[in-house]
């Protein structure tokens, strides 16, 4: 299984991590290493855009967890970009952290979210 990451830092105050691949246990490191880069640079906003993510595993969520709650620490908010797919979205739905982790259909709504759909 692979795990492709990717930074983009186009938009002003926010960092984007754009994940294409598997989230499990071979790759959960990868994915902590890289959120935790871009922790490090303490942007206003972290987005995580996992619609190129076909799996999501538990190690995965939980990394994800712990970069929000990290962040939180000092200032950074963790959104998450789930595109078409429907697997983020559901595995946050169902284990119940979709104030958590809030999850978007696309960057540019995870950037500047209307004010109606917070977490579309």
């Amino acid at each position: 299984m692979q795990l492709h990451v990717r930074v983009d830092g186009r938009h002003p105050g926010c960092v984007v991590v754009v994940l294409d691949g598997e989230v499990d246990l071979q790759t959960v490191d990868q994915l902590s290493a890289a959120l935790e880069t871009q922790l490090a640079r303490k942007p206003a906003l972290l987005i995580v855009d996992l619609s190129a993510v076909g799996f999501l595993g538990a190690a995965g969520l939980s990394a994800l967890l712990d970069a929000s709650r990290a962040g939180l620490d000092h200032g950074t908010e963790l959104r998450l970009v789930a595109g078409r797919r429907r697997v983020v979205r559901r595995i946050v739905d169902l284990c119940g952290l979709t104030t958590a982790l809030p999850v978007y259909r696309d960057v540019t709504e995870a950037v500047v979210p209307s004010p109606t759909d917070t977490a579309g």
